[in-house]
């Protein structure tokens, strides 16, 4: 009896073996190098497209730089019509006259020559600070994504640990009905089983979570990522990250030092028009005057022409003009701020990416060898080989190997992209192609 006791026991674990490592569906193909960079370039691209916050600081900036060239234009013309000699009734008197003015105001030669300085120091500057908008809502939208690829990566493997436990709980208890272990081991697989569940529903919060951030920038579900895609884009051909001999020139010409020069050259060249222009435009008038019959004397027209030059008088000017030159400081201060943030996020994200390039370096055999590692724990334990503490415990490290690998993968796409957009290095990452509407 015991013979064939244990003769039954070995074919009802064998065929629970095979049935814990049979795949429940057949594997779809990973996603192509290709398919995923379309996915997360699309995501930027509609993100920067559609998204009103952009969309308000662009015209924001506009705004600003049309109030800069404010100040370069000259004044309007003006016409006035003057009548003399009105009597009661309105009635025109014998001695009436009426006059026809055209006034306007004008730049003279050293105020029209810094009033194009600052023209031109506008729309420069509107160009590099719109592409910095432009690229910090794309980065802010391809963080997202990258957070997303991440979660949905961990949800995979909690759903596929989850799955795993109520294999070997099968097990177990087909174990139990034949006397091989006892209750407790059961039920503490159970409770490990119940536990899975509680972390798989947490990271289908936190997927949500992600998923609702990106809603907000892209409606439509078409560009999410899908497991798979970070060790996708991770076989990107893309330059070496940059070494720390070559960040002080990366800082010099990254967008945000360049976009605090080109402010503070806006700046200074509006504090030099104010001076030039703060006591006033010269004023140029034409007049046509209709001199009436008179007592016998002919009537006759005149033209006459007046020109009006400002006085250098009064404090008003001299405040604007303070005014002026403090904002220029202001400005000229400001660069060597933004220089300095420049070169301490660059150094963080440089730290950061090489951090996560030397960690999946030495994950990568790991990596390779996982799925192999763990169908071998699967049928050991399914055999009896190993108890099922061995297993929870194996399970667990090869689990914190693999998100420890997606965790490595984002972090480094994540650092290549920040320092592709904010630098405008294209080799390090690719940049989306923005349309022409709302590129700078």
């Amino acid at each position: 009896m015991r013979r064939g006791r244990s003769a039954v026991s070995v074919l009802a674990l064998v065929a629970a073996a095979g049935w814990a490592i049979e795949p429940q569906t057949p594997p779809s193909p990973p996603p192509s190098t290709e398919g995923a960079l379309a996915r997360l370039l699309e995501t930027m691209q509609v993100a920067v497209d559609l998204a009103p916050r952009s969309r308000v600081r662009l015209a924001g900036l506009e705004v600003e730089a049309e109030e800069a060239k404010v100040e370069a234009a000259s004044g309007a013309p003006a016409i006035v019509w003057q009548r003399e000699g009105i009597g009661s009734s309105f009635s025109r008197q014998p001695n009436s006259q009426d006059h026809l003015k055209l006034l306007k105001s004008f730049n003279a030669p050293w105020q029209w020559s810094a009033g194009n300085r600052v023209v031109e120091g506008s729309e420069l500057w509107l160009a590099s600070e719109s592409a910095a908008v432009v690229y910090s809502e794309a980065l802010t939208a391809g963080t997202d994504w990258l957070a997303l690829a991440a979660a949905t990566e961990g949800l995979a493997i909690q759903r596929r640990r989850q799955e795993q436990l109520s294999r070997a709980l099968a097990i177990q208890e087909s174990r139990f009905e034949l006397g091989e272990v006892s209750g407790s081991e059961v039920t503490q697989l159970r409770l490990a089983k119940v536990g899975e569940s509680a972390r798989t529903r947490e990271q289908e919060v936190q997927v949500r979570l992600i998923l609702g951030r990106l809603r907000a920038r892209v409606e439509s579900d078409e560009f999410d990522a899908v497991v798979g895609d970070l060790e996708a884009l991770t076989h990107l051909e893309v330059a070496a990250l940059p070494s720390e001999s070559s960040l002080e020139d990366l800082v010099e010409t990254s967008p945000a030092v360049v976009s605090a020069k080109l402010h503070a050259d806006l700046e200074e060249a509006t504090s030099r028009l104010v001076r030039r222009i703060s006591w006033g435009r010269p004023v140029v008038e034409a007049e046509w005057q209709r001199i009436p019959d008179l007592g016998g004397v002919e009537g006759f027209d005149a033209l006459g022409l007046q020109l009006a030059v400002p006085l250098p008088l009064g404090k008003g000017a001299q405040r604007a003009i303070a005014a002026a030159e403090a904002r220029a400081d202001m400005a000229s201060q400001s660069v060597e701020l933004v220089r300095r943030e420049v070169r301490s996020w660059l150094h963080n994200e440089l730290a950061t990416g090489q951090g996560a390039a030397q960690t999946l370096a030495e994950l990568m055999p790991e990596l390779a060898g996982l799925p192999r590692t763990r169908e071998a724990l699967t049928q050991q334990f399914a055999l009896g080989a190993i108890s099922y503490l061995v297993y929870l415990d194996g399970q667990a490290r090869l689990d914190s190997v693999e998100l420890q690998g997606v965790e490595a993968r984002r972090t480094l796409l994540r650092s290549r992209l920040s320092m592709a957009l904010l630098l405008e290095q294209e080799s390090l990452f690719p940049i989306p192609s923005f349309n022409a509407e709302v590129e700078p």
